[in-house]
């Protein structure tokens, strides 16, 4: 598999694409989930050496791949490697971090996240 080392926008796109299709899926064009992979919601969740070594969850995306039965492929860029995760895990994952939902304002709107460290998803 292809990893590039980028966090242009505009590339981040094609980056969750490329993973997608490289493990057999087939990429959505579509706001929501990234793909669909074995018949399963997939989202694509990158870390790159140039920002902290963690993953943001969206609440919403997150819930939505809940419901769905659906997965994260989380994606280390530096160390060429990737690792998919069933949503319910990365739920239990989360409450390990002992917190509740942070809270981004972007664009008027309060966005809920969270995040998982590299280490809670590669060990």
């Amino acid at each position: 598999m292809k990893y590039r080392q980028t966090w242009d926008r505009k590339l981040h796109t094609k980056v969750e694409k490329s993973v997608i299709e490289d493990l057999g899926g087939i990429p959505l064009q579509k706001k929501g989930y990234d793909g669909i992979l074995n018949g399963r919601p997939v989202e694509v969740r990158t870390y790159n050496k140039q920002r902290t070594p963690r993953f943001k969850i969206d609440k919403n995306q997150h819930d939505q791949l809940l419901g769905l039965n659906g997965d994260y492929i989380f994606v280390d860029i530096p160390n060429k490697r990737h690792k998919i995760i069933t949503a319910k895990k990365v739920d239990k994952l989360l409450d390990e971090n002992g917190h509740g939902w942070l809270t981004d304002n972007h664009a008027g709107k309060n966005w809920l996240h969270e995040y998982l460290w590299r280490n809670q998803v590669f060990g």
